[in-house]
């Protein structure tokens, strides 16, 4: 878990906290942080970018507000 709260604050580093997501349907966000969280690292690599920057964000966004929260793992829309 301390490993997984370092890599939390690396990757805030970059404040992808920023992007906004509001237009985004909720549904289609926790799809998206699904299979990002699924994901093996070929598997993103080897998808296309705009799709790849939107797993990646999605997961950094959840990851954040889950270590900021209760610190219960949850899986994503639930």
């Amino acid at each position: 878990m301390a490993e997984a709260l370092e890599k939390v604050d690396e990757i805030s580093a970059f404040r992808l906290g920023r992007v906004k997501v509001d237009r985004v349907p909720p549904n289609r966000l926790a799809t998206l942080t699904r299979v990002g969280l699924g994901s093996k690292v070929p598997i993103l690599e080897r998808t296309p970018e705009p799709k790849r920057t939107a797993l990646l964000t999605s997961v950094v966004r959840w990851t954040s507000t889950w270590s900021a929260g209760c610190g219960r793992w949850t899986r994503p829309g639930s």
